[in-house]
């Protein structure tokens, strides 16, 4: 049994294996189970929109980011999908250049495209992420 969560991850375009939906799940079942659930199930339920995300990312998939339940973390999630497969001279023309360059630096794994960002505060997370 994948849940309702688990078919709607099995049903999304592009998704081919039914593992990505029990991974986003099992922790969180789990912990739900457990005595004194209050931190666990935060600490849980954002691991589960952090793998939604993953996935969302992966699959360019905005449904998943659907599936999110904590609203800055949905955000989050519909940013990277937007902008994970674009290259940086595409970011460069968008609306939201520094985050876009941000997503691409790290895609990337490339620090250089970090110093096109023009956002001090972005500019330093992207150097500071970016391995």
């Amino acid at each position: 049994m994948i849940g309702i969560v688990g078919l709607v991850i099995w049903n999304a375009p592009g998704v081919k294996s039914r593992r990505l939906g029990r991974a986003c799940n099992h922790d969180y079942e789990v912990a739900m189970r457990l005595e004194g659930i209050s931190n666990q199930q935060k600490i849980f339920s954002t691991a589960r929109d952090a793998c939604y995300t993953n996935i969302a990312r992966e699959y360019q998939n905005t449904q998943l980011c659907d599936l999110i339940t904590e609203k800055d973390m949905k955000n989050f999630c519909l940013i990277h999908v937007r902008y994970w497969d674009k290259t940086a001279q595409e970011c460069e023309v968008g609306d939201q250049k520094d985050i876009c360059l941000h997503i691409v630096s790290i895609k990337q794994r490339d620090k250089g495209i970090c110093s096109r960002i023009s956002d001090d505060s972005i500019k330093g997370l992207c150097v500071g992420e970016v391995e």
